[in-house]
């Protein structure tokens, strides 16, 4: 089954938000009545943000930077150690 989500996009219309999905009007070729109707039902709560991603980019540098100063500190050091 495919289960597709509709979202009108807006600023208040974000946080958690609940699908509900519900199988109804099933048939099968034997022609069995279902029993257990129980199961037909079930939810999925999604949380819905805005993000820019410009803060994943800049730690990102940031991590990156830092450990290339540790790369070249220890070089240096080993250098002067050599001498």
């Amino acid at each position: 089954y495919k289960v597709v989500l509709d979202w009108q996009g807006g600023e208040y219309n974000i946080g958690t938000r609940t699908n509900i999905v519900e199988i109804t009007g099933t048939e099968n070729e034997a022609g069995f009545e279902e029993i257990n109707t129980k199961d037909n039902r079930d939810t999925a709560d999604l949380v819905v943000t805005i993000s820019t991603g410009e803060y994943t980019y800049v730690v990102g540098s940031g991590i990156v930077t830092i450990i290339l100063a540790a790369i070249v500190v220890t070089l240096k050091i080993r250098r002067k150690k050599e001498e």
